[in-house]
């Protein structure tokens, strides 16, 4: 596998991003709020990526069957040893079909696809933080997009079981779905893609989190010595 900034210096630990648009979007955010403490990198295809945001193309894994693939290449590499993995899959597995009534990927299937991630990067001693996936309108999202919905309701669903398998399996868990949910309108540039405030706004905060539980995590590994 092909990537940049694989390797940080021994002073700040490296925080590497899997998922979709949406964390395509805030990554440049978020890089920015902790360049005074960690370095950041991704796979490489961020200007393919952005070229059809709503495709699995570049290093937009798409769905959780993207993500635990790209995952996998990675670890293919021994070199590639993050501290932390940022990741988040969800929007793209829950497309519906309402013709044959079926999800893009089930969420029995979902609840299977992040634990397998999350344990692999385990195995490598990754510290792996999941972000949960962002709201959405409902009618609004159906203006746009024709031939599948996206519905509330199975954000929250996948959501939910998301939370459980990371949390279980000792990632850190993210609420950037209440944090997105707390800010004032107008959120969308589309159909579920965000404006550049909000897209600021979410950087800042994965931020703070991703500080907080590194911080909280460091001090626990102290004590333990």
């Amino acid at each position: 596998m092909v990537t940049k900034d694989l390797s940080s210096s021994s002073q700040f630990p490296l925080v590497w991003r899997f998922g979709d648009s949406i964390s395509i979007h805030y990554w440049p955010y978020f890089s920015e709020a902790v360049r005074c403490w960690a370095s950041t990198g991704e796979p490489v295809g961020r200007e393919r990526a952005l070229e059809k945001l709503d495709e699995r193309r570049g290093n937009n894994c798409g769905d959780s069957r993207g993500l635990r693939s790209a995952i996998a290449v990675a670890l293919e590499d021994p070199a590639f040893r993050p501290d932390i993995v940022v990741l988040n899959a969800g929007l793209h597995d829950i497309k519906f079909d309402p013709a044959s009534g079926q999800h893009q990927v089930p969420c029995s299937e979902y609840r299977e696809n992040i634990h397998a991630a999350i344990q692999s990067l385990r195995q490598r001693g990754c510290q792996a933080c999941w972000v949960q996936s962002t709201p959405l309108d409902d009618d609004h999202h159906a203006s746009f997009q024709k031939g599948f919905l996206r519905r509330m309701r199975d954000v929250r669903a996948y959501n939910q079981v998301a939370a459980e398998v990371a949390g279980s399996g000792g990632a850190w868990v993210v609420a950037l779905d209440e944090f997105t949910a707390s800010l004032p309108a107008p959120w969308f540039v589309d159909h579920g893609h965000f404006l550049p405030p909000i897209r600021q706004a979410q950087g800042a905060y994965l931020a703070r989190e991703v500080q907080t539980a590194w911080e909280a995590t460091k001090k626990s590994r102290k004590i333990a010595a």
